[in-house]
């Protein structure tokens, strides 16, 4: 069991009581981050860069989108990842660390294998600790109206201590990277917008420090000019303190403003692996310490760090001492520190260069550089300038190629049954999208064409006997023509030599078609008053009206209109199509498929899957929910959302689940085989999970949430039918409807020769809720018989002392 929420509010309470303490007893220094002062984005679903329209100006504006539709421009605000943790089935987790496979995946980034680097994590369960990131645009950004439906997000340039890499991933080797954007020399500087939409990504970095991403947005408009955001940069603070609210002076400034130095100092600069104890956390065995020591603890100041020349961090110095456990990363790279003292003891400092090396096990090999008299030159010869890594900027110039750009497909068996497809233009700058549908009903899958290749990774399931259409669009800067082909016959992969012609790119159409591309129609498949959404982003988003909970989906799709539109549920119909059909293969098991137990789904069988992350899918519905718009401290304990089948296909069964992670297993949400119906939801988010249905046909699933408030009201939304329409176009799935009840049945039923099993269960129980903010309590039995009597005297104590030992006190009692 996990603490009361009465206990849980008490302890939150006297932890930030006792921080507050800190911060008063412990005079603040004034620090020189160069982004003190801005709005610090971070611990909320962000998007950004978000693309939006501005109809006043007509021009495409990139923002930074927080907390459920806040905004914040990119020179007023910095993005800040810093650690953090949830609560999984193995304990507490980082969720600021992923560590590569042992496999060749990432090799292309010129990332390590097996190595832990910083990243903001693509998926949440419950806490949005350091940061869920990913980027999208806005409903006011209509893409159908530009030239070919397109308009991509580019990378212009990267500057930092390091590199950045976005992508999606799961383990599945060879098919289980999807890269989006980055800053290595092989990877994508461009992605395709979708209308509305927006990913759920890892970004990592390679080391930690402060970075510039610059971005735009660019559409051809049908009157062939092209149509471009200005450049745009958003900060990003990796690591490190969080910038703080005051803005300071510059670190140069305050360095000369400082008393000078009239000797060499007896001061040291250090780097070690971090030494664990019983109060460290998961993931500290791949932490550094940085330690500043002056040798007189009557030294106090800040303390500026730096990596390979860009701001890493302040530290605030006292007793003459700062340390910081950092993630470092697998790569070498330079330290220096700056040193401001306050008051008369000390006097200022710039430390010699740190040199940071690691061992063959990534581990850092300690190092000390010590104090020199450095008043002989001036602060930026001493200061070390920003390395500059292996960015090259994107070049922004709308090309025209003089000839006609030609393409050669391949496909290629690799390993495990998974085959590539490889695109080669015969003209290296070609720049653009490929979408690939493996025949009449397949998936169609989405991926970028940089520096005239790009690549798609495929199962055999996915391909023999498939008659694959192709199309390829080119990036808006480019001046060609799209291609669009189908191949003249199905893929027979035993043969040896396997290939589809494509006519050429053409360099002229632009200048000479017509000013005005048509329409394209909109195709909105109805039975009766109810739509079905086959395709897109739909969310499930609960609010609060006094003592009552609603549900609505959300439809971003642009199936209907280009405009976002807040549907009744019942007035829905959601369709996963055979393009949602996948075969199951181990690498489910791995992700938790196998809470469906073999007699419903045995390897190598058909399944229908709504993704927890889309990946480089583009054909198929991706539903979620969002409870972002509660107030969960209004809540004794969260609230509870219902989802039960009360009609299947005869012999069906389906559940929702959370893929595995490095660091964690599966996390199973709903399971029709134990009849485990409820998800606790404790924190306000916005979520995306697996919907796995074992065989075609029509679920119904009545959906309602419940919650009990602090005053102790039980409140709950109105029961409402969720309906799935499952292996069917959109376009059949009225007649799917009209039969449902020739072959439906009732969970409860005793299916003809099926035996259940004896005591079903999945493979892990459902974690506690986690505490991010602590990630080494371990939730235990307690007992909280005298908690008003004890919290003002706690309060009032911490508030002027900072006396930690009450909080072990009261958390000892708490935890009996």
């Amino acid at each position: 069991m996990s603490l009361r929420p009465s206990a849980q509010r008490l302890l939150a309470s006297l932890t930030s009581l006792s921080m507050l303490g800190a911060a008063l007893i412990v005079p603040s220094t004034a620090t020189a981050s160069p982004d003190d002062g801005k709005r610090v984005i971070t611990r909320h679903h962000v998007d950004s860069p978000k693309t939006f329209y501005d109809e006043a100006t007509g021009s495409i504006q990139l923002r930074t989108e927080y907390s459920d539709g806040k905004t914040a421009e990119f020179d007023e605000s910095v993005i800040w990842i810093g650690k953090g943790w949830e609560r999984g089935f193995r304990g507490y987790v980082p969720t600021y660390q992923f560590t590569t496979p042992d496999n060749d995946l990432f090799d292309h980034m010129g990332l390590k294998r097996e190595a832990t680097y910083y990243a903001s994590p693509a998926n949440i369960r419950s806490s949005a600790t350091p940061i869920w990131w990913g980027y999208g645009s806005d409903e006011s950004f209509k893409i159908n109206q530009y030239l070919n439906q397109m308009a991509m997000l580019d990378l212009v340039s990267v500057k930092g201590p390091g590199r950045v890499e976005l992508f999606n991933y799961y383990e599945d080797y060879p098919a289980g990277l999807n890269q989006l954007l980055g800053s290595s020399a092989q990877s994508p500087r461009s992605s395709k917008l979708d209308f509305g939409e927006h990913t759920h990504n890892y970004t990592l970095f390679t080391k930690p420090g402060r970075y510039e991403l610059t971005y735009r947005t660019v559409a051809r408009q049908t009157d062939k000019e092209l149509l471009s955001s200005k450049l745009s940069t958003i900060v990003v603070q990796v690591g490190g303190e969080a910038p703080k609210d005051t803005a300071s002076a510059s670190l140069k400034d305050r360095y000369s403003n400082a008393p000078a130095q009239t000797h060499a100092p007896a001061y040291t600069l250090s780097i070690a692996p971090t030494e664990l104890n019983a109060e460290s956390s998961a993931g500290d065995d791949k932490l550094d310490t940085i330690r500043f020591d002056a040798k007189d603890d009557s030294v106090r100041g800040t303390l500026t760090v730096l990596i390979d020349g860009y701001h890493l961090t302040d530290l605030d110095v006292v007793d003459g001492v700062a340390s910081w456990n950092e993630l470092m990363g697998p790569e070498a790279s330079k330290l220096q520190a700056i040193f401001v003292p306050e008051g008369d003891a000390g006097q200022r400092w710039i430390s010699p260069i740190l040199s940071r090396e690691v061992d063959e096990e990534f581990q850092v090999i300690p190092a000390t550089v010590g104090g020199v008299k450095t008043e002989e030159s001036s602060f930026d010869e001493k200061v070390l300038a920003p390395v500059a890594n292996d960015v090259v900027d994107l070049d922004l110039n709308n090309f025209e190629p003089r000839e006609d750009i030609t393409w050669a497909i391949a496909i290629t068996p690799i390993e495990d049954d998974h085959y590539r497809v490889t695109l080669t233009a015969s003209d290296p700058r070609a720049r653009g999208v490929v979408k690939f549908r493996a025949g009449e009903g397949g998936d169609e899958y989405s991926f970028f064409v940089e520096n005239g290749v790009g690549t798609l990774v495929l199962s055999d399931s996915d391909l023999q006997d498939r008659q694959p259409h192709i199309k390829i669009i080119p990036h808006p800067a480019v001046a060609v023509s799209a291609v669009d082909v189908t191949a003249t016959a199905p893929i027979d992969l035993e043969s040896d030599s396997i290939t589809i012609a494509t006519p050429p790119m053409v360099s002229t159409p632009l200048i000479d078609a017509p000013a005005e591309t048509p329409e394209v129609p909109r195709v909105v498949h109805r039975c009766e008053d109810k739509i079905l959404l086959d395709r897109g982003h739909t969310d499930l988003v609960v609010d609060r009206e006094g003592e009552k909970l609603s549900a609505m989906i959300y439809d971003e799709t642009g199936i209907e209109t280009d405009d976002f539109i807040k549907r009744d549920i019942e007035s829905v119909i959601n369709v996963a199509s055979p393009a949602a059909s996948v075969v199951r293969t181990q690498r489910f098991d791995n992700q938790g498929l196998d809470f469906i137990d073999a007699q419903y789904l045995d390897q190598g069988e058909k399944f229908y899957l709504l993704p927890e992350s889309l990946g480089n899918k583009t054909s198929i519905l991706w539903p979620g929910y969002n409870t972002m718009k509660l107030d969960m401290e209004d809540f004794s304990d969260g609230i509870t959302w219902h989802l039960e089948p009360t009609k299947l296909p005869q012999g069906a069964q389906f559940g929702l689940y959370r893929d595995a992670t490095l660091s964690d297993n599966t996390l199973v949400m709903i399971n029709s085989v134990t009849k485990d119906y409820e998800e606790k939801i404790s924190t306000a988010s916005h979520v995306h999970m697996n919907w796995a249905f074992s065989k075609a046909g029509v679920y119904t699933l009545k959906s309602y949430f419940t919650g009990e408030l602090n005053n102790g009201t039980n409140i709950s939304s109105e029961p409402e039918e969720m309906t799935f329409v499952v292996g069917h176009n959109a376009d059949e799935a009225c007649k799917v409807l009209s039969q449902q009840s020739h072959d439906e049945q009732s969970p409860e039923d005793t299916q003809p020769g099926d035996q259940q099993p004896e005591d079903p269960q999945p493979e892990d129980p459902k974690p506690e809720d986690p505490k991010p903010e602590d990630p080494k309590q371990e939730p235990t039995p307690v007992w909280i018989p005298i908690v008003s009597a004890i919290s003002t005297i706690a309060l009032t104590a911490l508030a002027i002392l900072q006396m930690q030992w009450l909080i072990d006190f009261l958390r000892s009692i708490l935890h009996r």
